[in-house]
Parts: structure tokens; C-alpha cells; sequence
């Protein structure tokens, strides 16, 4: 007589991919790890109803986000379009000297919006990219005729006020 014990396996996702962009995942350990200071705030809220709530909006704004940073990032790897940790320095640089206020100013009042500087020069250093992308790749596609100024305008006399008199 074969006795067989059976277990129960007990197995918790850890990490769960959310969304692919291109070759790229982005996983539920690098939603929560985005703003860890914004997750702890959302655990510690005892309404389980509105936990639920504000995870969901923290999770949905923040997959949304990074998905954008990585089609970003894929579009720039692409045409070869890059920002330097420099770049980004003398952006952060030229912000403190705009405002007249000091990096640990800055500090302050990036934790009071809960973000980290790191999180702070990676929405910089993706402002740039986009720029670049949009000023430089993106605009040497756009071909405006003389011809389609013309007809723009002939379409549009009446909305442009395009009188002689001055």
C-alpha cells in the first residue's frame, strides 16, 4: 500500500508584467518602485475601499506615464537622438539659477510632490528627448509647400481677416 501526501503549492506573483512597449516590459515591481513614498502613503490608508481607489489611480497614471517614457525612448533610440547625464545637469542647473532657489530648495519641494530627484531629472532628460525628437527627426518630415500656404489661406480668408487696409 503507496501512501501519497499531497501539498497544496502556494505560489504569489512577485513581479507581473503590465505592459510591453516594443522589446521593453514594464512590471508591477517597476510601477511600485516609480514612487515608493507615494505607495507607502497608499498601504497606510485603513479604508481598504479607498486603498483600492488610490492604488488603481496611482497604478493606471504611473503604467500610463511609463509607457509613454519607454515609446519615448524606443522612438529616440531609433534616429539615434540622445541626452546626456550632462544635458541634464545643466538643465537642472539652469531651473535652480531660473528660480533663484538652491538644490536643496529644489529637494524640499520635490518631496512635497513626492518625487525624488532622480525622478525629476528623468522627466527632464524625457522633455529634452521629446523636443529633440519632435524639433529635429519628426520636423524634417513635415513638408509645407508654397503651394499649401496658398491654399490654406484662400480656404481660410475669412477666419484670417486678411483686409489690405491698415
Amino acid at each position: 500500500m503507496t501512501f501519497a501526501l499531497f501539498t497544496t503549492a502556494q505560489a504569489e506573483i512577485i513581479n507581473k508584467i503590465l505592459a510591453k512597449t516594443g522589446d521593453e516590459v514594464i512590471t508591477r515591481y517597476d510601477v511600485e518602485a516609480f514612487n515608493p513614498s507615494a505607495i507607502k502613503s497608499i498601504y497606510q490608508i485603513s479604508d481598504e475601499t479607498e486603498r483600492a481607489q488610490k492604488l488603481d489611480e496611482y497604478y493606471q497614471k504611473t503604467l500610463k506615464f511609463l509607457v509613454e517614457q519607454k515609446v519615448i525612448e524606443i522612438a529616440a533610440a531609433r534616429v539615434g537622438v540622445k541626452v546626456s547625464d550632462a544635458e541634464v545637469d545643466a538643465a537642472v542647473s539652469e531651473v535652480l539659477e531660473q528660480n533663484g532657489i538652491t538644490m536643496q530648495e529644489l529637494s524640499v519641494l520635490l518631496e512635497k510632490e513626492q518625487q525624488t530627484l532622480a525622478q525629476y531629472k528623468q522627466t527632464i532628460k524625457m522633455d529634452i528627448l521629446k523636443s529633440r525628437l519632435r524639433g529635429g527627426y519628426f520636423a524634417q518630415k513635415v513638408v509645407v509647400t508654397e503651394k499649401d500656404i496658398t491654399d490654406y489661406i484662400k480656404e481660410h480668408a475669412d477666419e484670417l481677416d486678411l483686409s489690405e487696409e491698415y
